[in-house]
């Protein structure tokens, strides 16, 4: 099964990027192609979509149950007849003994619905269904953030990885130069070990970068529903950018986007339903039948056929007030509901400020990440200068080679922590390209 599903993917991906050739050179794939394997893949989404067909099944069952109903029914029977017998071998009602009866019985019936009850009990699974379709698509867009902060995770540990190679490049051309000139008699010899402690240092770091780059491709496979061993090459991503003046407009298209508000929207609406169908313990209900029996091989003096013709009108005298009580207790869940969907506006609300305001707060820190760069490099430039004329010290070097290391991956670190700030801002508006809707925001039903 699991050759299978590797094979599976490795198709897909072929189909999603026909560039692959060689053997060695791994599959590229981009961010939405990554979306799509996890729509596909992804255990929550077929879970919410399993669920939604069944929630459609038993709306089907509750609208098929509004027609009418053919039931059929064999009969044997095996009787044993007691009667005395006169004047001779048999009497007026036959001879002693067991007499057989067999009869075929169809009833057709139909179930009027004279209140509108059965009706609105169809209406709440169909809204129950609807919340479903919600659900699965805010299932889709779960996962959707998930797949994106962790393919942007992945390709953050790609150029952390980055950073340190270049740091080992760096550290390791350092050592071959100070070697050269060890041998020639300029330095001392600790200044070699020196430079193969700090070569040894950046090739630990290199080593747990890797290794954080293998643990976010194991998550980013996990999260898609791909088997924990698929290799692929992600493709960056372009950096975006987001106007502070829109957040009003955003928390407006939150509320028409996000797929949470419609389905609390027809939970309330289910629930009302709900309520509806309850006036059925205090209202009458009627029902129609036809009945059909046909006996074969009837004993003497008994019928052959039977039918009949019913109409059914019964409805509670007295209940002790358990009906009033159980659509009390209906209303109850319907202000319930309500106020959940109220909290779940304000939630929404917040979480898209809250969203906006980590982007804002990331976007600001790359001019000083980019900064600290251009300055940790130029330091890095005279402090080789001066050590290169005699005029400086090694550790000085080593000092600026770390605090370069160190600047650029707080840019790659600052850069995607903005990435992933907008990832999450994409969650919380319900969108991917974040333009606002000029729709009224959904509200929610009264009773």
């Amino acid at each position: 099964m699991i050759g299978l599903t590797y094979f599976l993917v490795a198709s897909v991906l072929a189909q999603v990027t026909p560039a692959v050739t060689q053997a060695k050179a791994a599959p590229k794939l981009t961010l939405g192609e990554a979306i799509d394997l996890a729509d596909k893949n992804a255990f929550p989404v077929r879970i919410a979509t399993k669920r939604r067909d069944k929630a459609l099944e038993q709306e089907r069952s509750a609208l098929n149950s509004l027609g009418p109903r053919l039931d059929a029914a064999a009969n044997w029977a095996n009787q044993k007849t007691d009667f005395a017998s006169s004047g001779g071998g048999g009497g007026a009602f036959g001879p002693e003994g067991w007499n057989q009866y067999k009869s075929v019985t169809l009833t057709l019936s139909q179930s009027v619905d004279i209140n509108g009850l059965a009706r609105k009990g169809a209406e709440g699974l169909k809204f129950q269904r609807q919340a479903e379709d919600e659900n699965v698509q805010t299932e889709k867009a779960g996962l959707h953030a998930d797949v994106r902060v962790r393919y942007l995770t992945l390709l953050q540990s790609i150029e952390l990885e980055r950073v340190q190679a270049e740091a080992l490049r760096a550290a390791t051309e350092r050592l071959d130069k100070a070697n050269i000139r060890f041998r020639e008699g300029a330095i001392p010899r600790f200044e070699v070990l020196r430079l193969e402690a700090d070569q040894k240092n950046t090739q630990q770091n290199l080593v747990n970068a890797r290794g954080n780059t293998e643990l976010a491709r194991q998550d980013l496979n996990n999260t898609m529903g791909l088997p924990i061993e698929t290799v692929y090459e992600p493709v960056p991503v372009d950096t975006v950018a987001v106007s502070e003046a829109a957040v009003n407009d955003m928390v407006s298209a939150a509320m028409n986007n996000r797929s949470e508000i419609r389905q609390s929207q027809f939970l309330v609406l289910a629930l009302m339903r709900t309520r509806d169908v309850a006036y059925q313990d205090i209202k009458p209900s009627l029902n129609l039948s036809a009945t059909h029996t046909q006996y074969f091989d009837p004993p003497a003096f008994s019928t052959q056929r039977f039918d009949q013709v019913a109409a059914k009108l019964s409805g509670p005298l007295y209940d002790s007030g358990v009906g009033r009580r159980k659509i009390t207790a209906a209303n109850r869940d319907i202000e319930i509901a309500q106020l959940q969907f109220e909290q779940l506006s304000l939630g929404v609300a917040l979480s898209v400020r809250r969203a906006a305001t980590n982007a804002f707060t990331a976007n600001r820190s790359l001019d000083v990440a980019k900064a600290n760069v251009a300055v940790a490099r130029e330091a890095l430039r005279l402090a080789q200068l001066r050590y290169d004329e005699g005029a400086g010290i090694l550790l000085d070097v080593i000092v600026a080679q770390a605090d370069l290391t160190a600047a650029e991956a707080n840019l790659v670190n600052a850069n995607y922590r903005y990435l992933q700030a907008y990832a999450q801002l994409q969650r919380a508006v319900g969108s991917d390209d974040l333009r606002p809707l000029s729709q009224t925001p959904i509200q929610v039903p009264k009773k």
